[in-house]
């Protein structure tokens, strides 16, 4: 075993990833030491050079001590434990889509994505660019390009001033896409069978206590979920607030720990949603509470795509590099990406993203 000398309850004791082990004698090393303990012949192997200074009591600590010893933070079995988790978050996902192709998109667009308010402008061989929020319309060129089932595991950014425990500038996300779909409810499906994979998986790991993850989770139209929400004094208008996820969850924790709300607003999704009407073909899915997905069934119908951009007012040409691929016919398709980041906090009870990202990035945040 290698890892760390510690204390634990003033027993001598290795800090390894998978946890803190006894040791069968004082090695006399002093507190955090790396070493290396070979169980067969009971020897004890300094690996690393000692601290000259204590470490910090992390129990208790606040933000800017984390951040200030953070290298010593990563070190506690709290952080070993979630960093864990994330990895088998990570591993259950490629083993669920071992029969879809993995693939990668560009970080670096020309355009933005989704909106132009919330997007990282970079320097690009003089020109302008944007780090992604997230490459959504490339991953549909994929679909459109012949592929029936992908994925992608990797990092997204959004620039908004958001200072909350749910919130980062920075983050990875497992994104999906399916090509010859019936309608939304095959993508749901997936999202659901996904989130069963990871949970059985910690779950066998010991790392979390089983979770309730129906196979039909509780499911509401908007419309509903507002129904519901103003019954428990929370009036929405356009979208969730945190407090209706809050009241969604509360009403079918018995029975499941996830809650899906479908047909959000026309006006409120991106033009690559498809549309019924006033509302589109579209779905959150939430976890105890918080919003852990966004996805739904996209725009495969040329003239609609068009139609849709130009009733949003949007500059038609700029996408067109998009809308051209469908002239020439694309499969009904649709989509989900989860937050990798939110959802380890929320499977480890962890109470903020930032600890679930060994650098945290957020409007104040930007070192180490």
């Amino acid at each position: 075993m290698k890892g760390f000398f510690v204390y634990h309850d003033d027993t001598p004791s290795i800090r390894t990833q998978d946890g803190t082990q006894a040791l069968p004698r004082d090695p006399e090393l002093p507190e955090h030491t790396p070493i290396k303990y070979d169980e067969q012949t009971d020897t004890i192997q300094q690996t690393g050079t000692t601290p000259q200074r204590p470490i910090p009591d992390f129990d208790d600590a606040n933000a800017k001590t984390k951040d200030k010893h953070r290298y010593a933070y990563l070190r506690t079995a709290k952080q070993r434990r979630i960093f864990t988790a994330q990895s088998k978050i990570v591993e259950a996902a490629h083993e669920h889509y071992d029969d879809a192709e993995h693939l990668f998109t560009p970080c670096i667009l020309g355009t933005a994505s989704e909106s132009g308010s919330d997007v990282f402008p970079v320097y690009y061989y003089g020109d302008h660019a944007y780090l992604r929020q997230d490459p959504q319309l490339h991953r549909q060129l994929c679909i459109i390009g012949g592929a029936t089932k992908l994925y992608e595991i990797g990092p997204a950014w959004r620039a908004e001033q958001s200072h909350t425990s749910k919130h980062l500038s920075e983050h990875r996300v497992i994104a999906v896409e399916h090509g010859h779909i019936d309608d939304m409810h095959d993508v749901i499906d997936d999202a659901t069978q996904l989130l069963q994979t990871i949970t059985k998986q910690l779950h066998d790991d010991n790392l979390i206590e089983k979770q309730k993850i129906p196979d039909s989770p509780p499911t509401y139209t908007f419309e509903k979920a507002k129904d519901m929400c103003e019954e428990h004094g929370e009036t929405i208008e356009d979208d969730l607030t945190t407090k209706a996820e809050r009241i969604l969850y509360e009403q079918t924790r018995e029975e499941s720990d996830i809650v899906i709300v479908t047909g959000f607003p026309d006006h409120t999704k991106p033009f690559y949603v498809m549309r019924d009407g006033a509302t589109t073909e579209s779905f959150d899915i939430i976890y105890k509470g918080t919003e852990i997905s966004s996805g739904g069934q996209r725009e495969h119908r040329h003239d609609k795509l068009v139609e849709t951009i130009n009733d949003a007012g949007m500059d038609e040409d700029g996408v067109k590099w998009f809308t051209d691929a469908f002239t020439y016919g694309a499969p009904r398709h649709g989509g989900f990406a989860i937050g990798i980041e939110r959802l380890t906090a929320l499977l480890t009870d962890t109470d903020t993203v930032k600890d679930t990202t060994y650098f945290p990035r957020d409007p104040k945040k930007l070192v180490p």
